[in-house]
């Protein structure tokens, strides 16, 4: 599966949103893997940079445990645990976050 076919298989407003954030994150990777790791859609570069994963009522967002301790004043808005965020449905995407989140582990994996 790729990750076009996994967000294709939603439905309305959680396809749209999901089709929005691969974009970015495409966007923000043009060189990139897409695969899937722990059965959720990973973009990689050399490593695993973000994850992101439909959950019951809400997109989960995984940047890794080094991203939330590094950006924890900005993700405390949201529900988060040590590698993870939650991003409710009926809630904008933060594209800022994420972006400050990707460019992050970018240049951590880069040493």
């Amino acid at each position: 599966m790729t990750i076009d076919q996994y967000n294709h298989q939603l439905d309305g407003q959680i396809k749209e949103k999901l089709t929005e954030l691969t974009a970015f994150l495409r966007g923000l990777m043009p060189n990139c893997e897409e695969t899937f790791a722990y059965q959720m859609p990973t973009f990689k570069v050399g490593k695993n940079i973000i994850h992101f994963a439909v959950q019951k009522n809400h997109i989960g967002i995984y940047p890794g445990p080094e991203a939330i301790k590094h950006f924890e004043e900005l993700v405390r808005f949201f529900k988060y645990a040590k590698g993870s965020f939650q991003v409710p449905f009926d809630q904008p995407m933060p594209y800022e976050l994420i972006e400050k989140m990707v460019k992050y582990n970018l240049e951590l994996y880069k040493k």
